[in-house]
C-alpha cells in the first residue's frame, strides 16, 4: 500500500505541477473522489498506481467528479446459486458470459468466481462492458473492496488473495475476465472461437427499468439475440416485464430473476410444487428480499392464484412504487380476480410510474 501511495503522490504532482501532497491529504482526496465514483478508496488508489497509467481515472481525479447515487448491494449467495444452475446446464463446455454495465467492477470477478466453482477458470471467458472508462480502468486492476469480499460465500472468497486493505482476483481468474469500454447493451468484441453462436449467460441488472419503454424493448431484444440456444439472462429487480422478455422462459432460482432462451430440456424441468416450495422457503428466510417475493407472486399468478399473488404484489408496490412492471402485474392479478376498478387504478399507477420525471431516462 505504501508503494501505491508514493507512486500516486509522484504522478499527481507531475499532473498538477504542484508539490506532492502529504499521505494524509492524498488519502483524504482519494477517498472524496472514490465516494463520488461509488468505488472503494483502496481500490481507486491501487488503480491509480497501476501501469500503464489509467488516463481516464487521472483526468477525473484532477478535475473532480459530479455526485453519484450509492452502489447497489448484490446478494452473492443467491448469485452463486444462479451460477450453479448455469454451469450445470452446460457441463464440460467453455462458458461464455457477458456482464452489462456492472454496478461495480468487482461484480464481474465475483460472477466469474461463482461460475468457476462449478466449472474451472480455464473453461470460462467473461467480458464486462461499461460506458464509463473509469470503471473499465478499475476493473482491469482486478482489485476488490474488502467490504465486498466479506459478503460473499467462503468458497467464492478462496479465489481471491488478500492485499492488506483490499483483495485481488487470483491470476487464473483475472485471465478469464476482460473489460471493454462500450455503450450500454452494445455487444462486446467476441474473441472466443465458439462465441459466434452467442453467450451462455448475460447479466444485465438494473438498467432497463430506467429507460423509456420503447428503448427498453429494443435493448431487451438485443440481449435476447446475444444469448445462444438455452442460454440464461439474469436481470435485476424492476427489470422484469413480460412485454420485454416474452420470448424467454422464466426460471425459478430464489434470490435472482433468471430467464432462459428456448425450451428447457425435459430432464431439467421442475414441478410447480417444487418451484413454489423453493420460493416460499426463500421468502420466509428473508421476508424483505425483493426478488424471491417477486418470483413467487409471478408463479402464483401464472397458476391462477390471483388473490395470493396480489398479497405479495401489493407489498412489492409499497416497497418500490416507481417500478411500472409491478403495477402492471398487479393489474393482471386484479383482472383475473374480476376487480375491474382496481385493475384500472393499477394501470393508471403503472402509466404514472413510467412517465415519472423522477425516473432517469436514456435516449438512443
Amino acid at each position: 500500500m505504501t508503494t501505491w501511495i508514493q507512486r500516486v503522490q509522484k504522478r499527481l504532482a507531475r499532473a498538477t505541477g504542484q508539490s506532492p501532497l502529504s499521505i494524509d491529504a492524498l488519502e483524504a482526496s482519494v477517498e472524496l473522489v472514490a465516494r463520488k465514483m461509488r468505488v472503494d478508496p483502496v481500490i481507486l488508489m491501487g488503480a491509480l498506481a497501476a501501469k500503464p497509467i489509467p488516463t481516464a481515472l487521472w483526468n477525473e481525479v484532477v478535475h473532480g467528479l459530479g455526485p453519484q447515487p450509492p452502489p447497489r448491494e448484490e446478494d452473492w449467495t443467491a448469485m452463486a446459486a444462479a451460477a450453479e444452475v448455469v454451469a450445470h446446464a452446460f457441463p464440460g463446455e467453455m462458458l461464455l458470459a457477458w456482464v452489462v454495465e456492472p454496478s461495480q467492477p468487482a461484480d464481474a470477478y465475483l460472477l466469474a468466481a461463482c461460475l468457476a466453482l462449478h466449472s474451472t477458470a480455464e473453461r470460462l471467458d467473461l467480458v464486462a462492458t461499461h460506458s464509463d472508462p473509469r470503471m473499465v480502468d478499475i476493473g482491469r486492476s482486478g482489485l476488490i473492496p474488502e467490504a465486498t469480499v466479506e459478503r460473499v460465500p467462503l468458497a467464492v472468497r478462496e479465489q481471491f488473495r488478500h492485499l492488506g486493505r483490499c483483495w485481488q482476483a487470483a491470476p487464473e481468474l483475472r485471465s478469464a475476465v476482460r473489460f471493454e469500454c462500450a455503450p450500454a447493451c452494445d455487444l462486446p468484441g467476441m474473441q472466443s472461437p465458439d462465441a459466434g453462436s452467442g453467450y451462455h449467460v448475460v447479466v444485465s441488472r438494473g438498467h432497463l427499468v430506467r429507460l423509456e419503454t420503447d428503448i427498453a424493448r429494443r435493448l431487451a431484444l438485443r440481449l435476447y439475440r446475444a444469448l445462444r440456444a438455452h442460454g440464461f439472462l439474469i436481470v435485476g429487480p424492476g427489470d422484469h416485464d413480460d412485454r420485454l422478455f416474452g420470448e424467454l422462459e422464466p426460471l425459478v432460482a430464489p434470490g435472482v430473476l433468471l430467464y432462459r432462451k428456448g425450451l428447457t430440456p425435459p430432464l431439467e424441468s421442475r414441478s410447480v410444487a417444487g418451484d413454489f416450495a423453493a420460493l416460499l422457503s426463500a421468502v420466509e428466510a428473508d421476508p424483505i428480499a425483493w426478488e424471491p417475493r417477486w418470483q413467487l407472486a409471478c408463479l402464483l399468478l401464472r397458476e391462477g392464484y390471483a388473490e395470493s399473488a396480489m398479497a405479495h404484489l401489493r407489498e412489492l408496490a409499497r416497497w418500490r412504487p416507481e417500478f411500472p412492471g409491478v403495477w402492471q402485474t398487479l393489474a393482471q392479478a386484479y383482472t383475473l380476480a374480476g376487480d375491474t376498478a382496481a385493475a384500472e387504478s393499477a394501470h393508471a399507477r403503472a402509466d404514472l410510474a413510467a412517465t415519472s420525471v423522477g425516473a432517469p431516462k436514456m435516449l438512443m
